[in-house]
């Protein structure tokens, strides 16, 4: 259950459990998890590197900000799940391919 009340903000959702998010600082995330445009700068966190810094001057959309993290980090993992996973480069494409063959 992710709601408390019908009133509750979306933004004052937990997107993972307390024992995710410790996996996920175990793995070099960062220490807390915010919300992209909750600031003038969000950082995006990634493993095993240095974490780019996305100014969020103006509203920027998911599709948008995934491709920019295509472009910057094309082989960090995107998605992974069930032994599977997808680098950003790998995630750009077959995102691409899914909105041509819906058009």
């Amino acid at each position: 259950k992710m709601l408390s009340s019908q009133n509750q903000l979306l933004s004052e959702l937990s997107l993972v459990t307390p024992a995710q998010a410790e996996s996920l600082q175990a793995q070099g995330f960062g220490d807390e998890f915010v919300a992209y445009l909750s600031g003038t700068e969000t950082p995006i966190y990634i493993p095993n590197g240095k974490a780019p810094t996305l100014r969020a001057e103006q509203y920027q959309d998911v599709v948008s900000t995934l491709n920019q993290l295509a472009e910057q980090t094309p082989d960090a993992e995107a998605v992974a799940c069930d032994g599977l996973s997808y680098t950003f480069k790998e995630l750009y494409e077959k995102s691409s391919q899914l909105a041509h063959y819906l058009r």
